[in-house]
């Protein structure tokens, strides 16, 4: 099996680098980002979304309902593409890749990736390193 490692940033997150079409794209841990229907991986940050819809990297648009920390539901643009992890050191996809629906995100918030992402990933397996503050992925 392969390996990558992230470590914890300076302001305590875990952030992972993905390609969802052709952008590699650095997210944010979130695993309170779920979803009941066990489709949405990730908020992309609005602008990484409209990149990604514009050059066509995305298929199957669709409004979802979402809901925010506060309890306010509002309807948020989403639609599926494929995603990969990324080695941060040769920038090489490595991994499966997977079909996964991706929402747009509220501005000022950093992209994310959520638990769905990572039940997609078959074969792999996340060690956390809480010791040495990181997040170690094995992949095929």
């Amino acid at each position: 099996m392969g390996q990558i490692t992230y470590n914890v940033s300076p302001t305590g997150a875990y952030f992972i680098n993905v390609r969802v079409g052709n952008l590699e794209i650095p997210v944010v841990v979130d695993l309170g980002l779920t979803d009941p229907a066990g489709q949405i991986g990730f908020a992309l940050a609005p602008e990484i979304f409209d990149r990604l819809e514009q050059s066509g990297q995305l298929s199957r648009p669709r409004g979802r309902i979402s809901r925010d920390a506060s309890g306010h539901f509002s309807t948020v643009k989403s639609a599926e593409s494929i995603a990969c992890l990324v080695d941060p050191a040769s920038h090489q996809p490595v991994g499966p890749n997977t079909r996964i629906f991706i929402s747009r995100g509220a501005p000022s918030v950093p992209s994310r990736v959520g638990v769905v992402f990572f039940h997609r990933l078959a074969e792999c397996r996340v060690i956390w390193e809480l010791d040495r503050r990181s997040w170690i992925i094995l992949y095929p």
